[in-house]
């Protein structure tokens, strides 16, 4: 709602409804004078480190790129490669990406709850 009433005030209409009318508008993400400074872009570590191969990453290679720490991975290539086989990744709207966050989550986050769940992932699968 706040992102409706946002545009709503931008174009300067009225609010379509008592929900987007009581809303906050996005001020916060707004600032008088732009900030033309360039993006400096920060490699993710783990793609230089195993189980991604480091060569598939040209900028790996490349010393002067800044990058993230990498960080030891929960689980190795066949635990993804099981955990995602029944994917379709050729069509970004094929994917269930309901069940590919939570695959996500637990290859990354271990056994910890899934937000908004009581049960521990291994339960959920």
């Amino acid at each position: 709602m706040n992102m409706l009433r946002t545009i709503e005030d931008l174009l300067g209409m009225d609010h379509l409804g008592m929900n987007d009318a009581n809303s906050d508008p996005m001020v916060d993400v707004f600032t008088p004078e732009p900030d033309l400074a360039p993006y400096a872009a920060v490699l993710p570590g783990s793609l230089c480190e195993q189980p991604v191969d480091p060569a598939l990453i040209p900028e790996c290679q490349q010393a002067s790129i800044p990058r993230t720490p990498w960080l030891r991975s929960l689980h190795d290539g066949q635990w993804w490669a099981n955990a995602t086989r029944d994917f379709n990744f050729r069509h970004p709207d094929d994917l269930d990406s309901a069940a590919f966050n939570r695959v996500l989550w637990r290859g990354v986050m271990g056994e910890k709850p899934y937000p908004g769940d009581s049960k521990k992932p291994s339960e959920a699968f």
